[in-house]
């Protein structure tokens, strides 16, 4: 499914993207119980995408886990992000 997402101040504003869940769980964060939903996400390479960055999709916040290049031409990236709420 394509879907927009955009990031937070200080980036450049909405991407165009392909947002698949992949699963989720609880643990045990900080003594309460956290469940968490994660997803992969697709996107135009772009300079600068790390685990500090955040990303808004549908109101909620994600948290980027992993980052990885698909070609060496550097077209596509894809982010590995995990929302968390208690």
């Amino acid at each position: 499914r394509e879907r927009w997402i955009s990031w937070p101040t200080g980036s450049d504003g909405r991407r165009h993207c392909n947002v698949a869940p992949t699963g989720g769980g609880e643990g045990d964060i900080g003594g309460s119980i956290e469940h968490f939903a994660a997803f992969v996400i697709e996107t135009h390479y772009r300079k600068g995408f790390n685990t500090g960055l955040r990303f808004l999709w549908k109101g909620r916040t994600f948290n980027i886990t992993s980052v990885e290049v698909e070609d060496e031409r550097r077209r596509i990236v894809v982010l590995n992000a995990t929302e968390v709420a208690a």
